[in-house]
């Protein structure tokens, strides 16, 4: 992750604290792990929020995030829920600047909503310009 900030470890006194809010999406090739994510389903506002997501550096070409997120979408469809939420981002384009992010989440049919909806269970120091993903 020579790019990244390990949000995950950060949080995962809290992912442990609430296994039951939880579910995991990974995606295997010939058994080695190549991607995944970690999703915290909000009953609150009907909402699967993708919290964390990580992949092999040679993913892209595979599209393999694409995948996962795929696969959490149906999860998310069976449980119930009414929304996903691809998270927030202060800068809209991703922790580097560029436009990629964005034409990713739009390209999936995301269209970007205040992160005040969301209230305090997600990412509460975003500022409430910052954007989250909903469908």
């Amino acid at each position: 992750m020579g790019h990244g900030v390990p949000f995950a470890r950060y949080d995962r006194d809290d992912v442990l604290a609430h296994t039951d809010e939880y579910f995991g999406v990974q995606a295997l090739a010939n058994d080695t792990l190549i991607g995944g994510c970690v999703c915290r389903v909000r009953e609150d506002v009907s909402t699967a929020v993708i919290r964390f997501v990580a992949t092999s550096p040679d993913s892209r070409q595979h599209r393999v995030v694409r995948a996962v997120y795929m696969q959490a979408f149906q999860v998310a469809r069976e449980l119930g829920c009414r929304a996903i939420s691809l998270g927030t981002d202060p800068a809209l384009y991703g922790h580097i600047a560029k436009p990629g992010l964005f034409s990713f989440k739009t390209a999936l049919r995301f269209t970007p909503i205040p992160a005040r909806f969301f209230g305090t269970m997600d990412d509460p120091d975003q500022a409430p310009e910052c954007s989250a993903w909903t469908r």
